[in-house]
């Protein structure tokens, strides 16, 4: 186990499911009960992103227990049964890791904060103080930590992380390669061509379903500047990538054409058939969707899909992402929508190609689809 075992005697470790609020009844604790467990884990979460943080970690860990904190916009609780192995995996996953700013693990929890001064510190090691909210750092170092901790917050070999939530002070000593890592990502999280490879980096990490299998080809719609071709280039897809600009990235198993989507149906054809087809055009969700409606007959059978729709609250309907969905449901199965951490003003549709779809169906919709486009045109001149 990482977690150092000098902490005050007599604390006891939070190995159970146990609350320290509640007395259980009949040995079982009631519903209210779960709001007051302790967390193993508190994580603090950039701006309003914590209710797509809490989904991505449950789609991620089928074993995660979120405990409820509504009182807190920026903090998550979770609890785990191999924690210790989870703040690595956290700590290094760069889906994940942009909306973080600390990971804090908790060993112990008390309301008194003066027994935050029983905390026994090895003199051989020197310590980081981690503290939330920030303006207990102060009266911590001056009055609570023992004198003889040596703090430094630059060369350290362990790390003192405390939590002030729920009137309760929830702190652990552990070591420092649980929360900083001393190897490089595959990837720099802010060394990528564009916010969109978070995008599809995300959605393949939540889409487990989705396997990418060495040989496979994929078509790139609207790939300018490259973010998702180069992601699915780094995983040895061959990619097809359309976009009348240029992109930001070279690749062998990147074939670049400078054209319209409407313009490309003949190199697509030549190209496929598309095992993986994506798209990030910045259009109108439902011109998206006749797009892949139309891009269909190249698809191989086990062809999987991955949109953006854009703007979808500038376009002011909630239901704008349903009605899509509706559009691209004469030709895909399984179709999901998510709002993904890397979203912005937009949401991420998922979906498989239907074996059984009919071509005459799917041949009317795009037709009403582009009936609709002319007349909008004709109204606005």
């Amino acid at each position: 186990m990482n977690v150092v075992d000098h902490l005050p005697n007599g604390r006891r470790e939070l190995n159970s499911r146990a609350c320290v609020y509640c007395t259980p009844t009949n040995g079982e604790h009631s519903r209210l009960c779960v709001a007051h467990m302790i967390p193993q884990i508190i994580l603090r979460i950039v701006g309003n992103k914590k209710k797509r943080v809490t989904d991505f970690l449950e789609h991620r860990y089928k074993d995660i227990l979120i405990i409820p904190t509504q009182k807190y916009d920026d903090l998550i609780f979770i609890r785990y049964d191999n924690w210790e192995n989870l703040v690595p995996s956290i700590r290094d996953d760069i889906v994940i890791n942009r909306a973080i700013i600390s990971i804090s693990p908790c060993v112990y929890s008390t309301k008194d904060i003066n027994e935050l001064s029983l905390i026994k510190c090895n003199p051989a090691h020197v310590y980081k103080l981690q503290v939330f909210p920030r303006k207990l750092t102060e009266n911590i170092i001056d009055n609570i930590l023992p004198s003889e901790v040596n703090l430094d917050p630059k060369n350290f070999t362990h790390l003192i992380c405390i939590t002030f939530a729920y009137e309760r002070y929830h702190y652990a000593i552990v070591k420092k390669e649980i929360l900083v890592s001393d190897k490089d990502t595959s990837v720099d999280p802010d060394d990528v061509i564009s916010r969109a490879y978070h995008k599809i980096a995300e959605t393949f990490a939540i889409e487990s379903s989705f396997k990418i299998k060495e040989g496979m080809k994929a078509l790139d719609v609207g790939a300018s500047p490259g973010g998702w071709s180069s992601y699915l280039a780094m995983n040895k897809i061959s990619t097809l990538s359309i976009d009348p600009g240029d992109l930001q990235v070279t690749h062998p198993l990147i074939c670049h054409i400078k054209k319209r989507i409407e313009d490309c149906f003949h190199e697509i054809e030549l190209f496929g058939p598309i095992d993986i087809l994506v798209c990030d055009m910045n259009i109108h969700p439902l011109n998206v969707a006749k797009t892949m409606l139309q891009i269909l007959p190249y698809l191989s059978e086990e062809a999987i899909l991955i949109v953006t729709a854009k703007e979808v609250e500038h376009y002011r309907s909630k239901k704008l992402v349903g009605i899509m969905s509706r559009m691209l449901g004469v030709g895909y199965d399984d179709i999901k929508s998510y709002f993904l951490i890397s979203n912005g003003k937009e949401r991420t549709v998922t979906a498989r190609k239907k074996s059984n779809a009919s071509f005459d169906e799917i041949q009317k919709v795009i037709e009403e689809q582009e009936k609709t486009e002319q007349d909008n045109m004709t109204s606005v001149v």
